[in-house]
């Protein structure tokens, strides 16, 4: 093998076999592991593809969506679907997931508000199916279902994407999401926690003929209130509790200690547990 003559380069370097022919063996080394990386970026969907397909499938989707509901519908962000078709090459997995982007039929290109189609995704989250379950069934990513159910800057759907989640809702509103994988069960297990937490109300509570109303509200069943017997909370502070003591163990604010002692007429209860630098209301309105 001839010596490393360059100098303009250290040996082992892709861009001095490429710019000056270097054919030393640390330069073929590096030339060697260059095309392997490539050829795995091209195998795991992270390498590169020209941008020609994918401009001239951005051009026939704009005759009918906006490039806000293309990125939604691909999962992709505005300024990735803006860049991406104006450039010579994109990333394989941008390519991919533009090109599963099927155009909508003109009669039913219009836009409607997304709170139906959101109220419908999140019910079933709160039965715990997850994005990722619910992708196949619409024909798109994950991460298009994330933006219909969460992302606050979308407001609107087309009718084509209200209508195929209006389809999926009334055949799955009933169904447990599949569990059959340790896997399958931390999903379900999630999308439900992340679900009560963020206040998702699961199908029965939504009236069908309601879910695409804007001012509908579920019918959740409220916790009944926890009330303490005034008898309790007279005995309790007889025996010596302070107010602290009393809001902490009863889970209860000054006020409402307050009201119940004076609606059982021992305001000179009050007086005695409540701490020194609190006024007495009744002072001040007489002040």
């Amino acid at each position: 093998m001839p010596d490393h003559t360059c100098t303009r380069h250290q040996p082992g370097s892709n861009a001095c076999y490429t710019v000056d022919a270097c054919r030393c063996t640390p330069c073929l080394e590096a030339r060697a592991r260059t095309c392997k990386a490539a050829r795995v970026r091209r195998d795991t969907g992270r390498g590169l593809t020209p941008a020609g397909p994918v401009r001239d499938h951005v051009a026939r989707l704009r005759a009918t969506m906006s490039l806000q509901e293309i990125a939604d519908m691909a999962g992709l962000t505005y300024s990735t679907l803006q860049i991406a078709p104006e450039r010579h090459r994109v990333q394989h997995r941008v390519a991919v997931a533009i090109m599963s982007v099927l155009p909508i039929a003109t009669a039913t290109a219009g836009l409607v508000p997304i709170a139906g189609t959101r109220r419908r995704l999140r019910a079933l989250a709160a039965i715990g199916w997850s994005q990722r379950e619910l992708a196949p069934h619409f024909g798109v990513t994950s991460q298009a279902v994330w933006q219909w159910m969460q992302r606050p800057t979308l407001r609107c759907v087309t009718t084509d994407t209200r209508a195929r989640v209006i389809a999926v809702y009334n055949k799955l509103w009933d169904q447990p999401p599949p569990a059959d994988t340790p896997k399958r069960q931390a999903a379900v297990a999630l999308s439900i926690r992340r679900a009560k937490a963020a206040g998702w109300a699961p199908p029965m509570a939504w009236d069908d003929d309601e879910l695409d109303q804007p001012d509908a509200q579920p019918d959740t069943p409220r916790k009944p209130r926890t009330t303490i017997p005034t008898d309790t909370l007279i005995e309790a502070a007889e025996l010596g509790c302070c107010l602290a003591e009393l809001c902490a163990r009863f889970n209860l604010k000054a006020s409402s200690v307050e009201r119940s002692l004076d609606r059982v007429g021992r305001h000179d209860l009050w007086v005695r547990i409540r701490p020194a630098d609190m006024s007495d209301p009744r002072t001040r309105k007489a002040a």
